[in-house]
C-alpha cells in the first residue's frame, strides 16, 4: 500500500476503499476520532482551569500588578520564552530529520 506521492498511490493522493483492509480502515477512523476527543478534552480542561485561576484571584488585584510590571522584566520574560521555544522547535526538527 503506497503512501502519499508513491506511485501506488492514485491521483489526488486517495486510495479507493477496495484498497483498505478492513482493520486499516477501522484504525484509521479510530485515530481521527481519538484526535478529536483528545482535542476537545484538552480545550474543556484548559477553559476549566482559566476559570477556575480567575475566580480564586481578585480582578483589581491582578489589574495593579499588571500596572506595576517593569517592562524591562516583562521583555525579558518574553524573549526567554521565545527563545525556549526556538529551541524546542530545532530540536524536533534535528530528531526528526528530514521525512518527506
Amino acid at each position: 500500500m503506497g503512501s502519499l506521492g508513491d506511485p501506488e498511490t492514485p491521483p489526488g493522493g486517495r486510495l479507493r476503499l477496495a484498497d483498505v483492509t478492513p482493520h486499516e480502515l477501522l484504525d484509521q477512523i479510530l485515530k481521527k476520532r481519538r484526535r478529536t476527543l483528545t482535542l476537545i478534552l484538552t480545550a474543556v480542561v484548559s477553559i476549566g482551569l482559566v476559570v477556575l485561576l480567575l475566580s480564586m484571584i481578585k480582578i483589581e488585584d491582578l489589574l495593579s500588578a499588571l500596572l506595576n510590571v517593569h517592562l524591562s522584566t516583562l521583555y525579558l520574560a518574553l524573549a526567554v520564552a521565545i527563545l525556549g521555544n526556538l529551541v524546542r522547535a530545532y530540536r524536533w526538527k534535528v530528531l526528526l530529520g528530514d521525512r518527506k
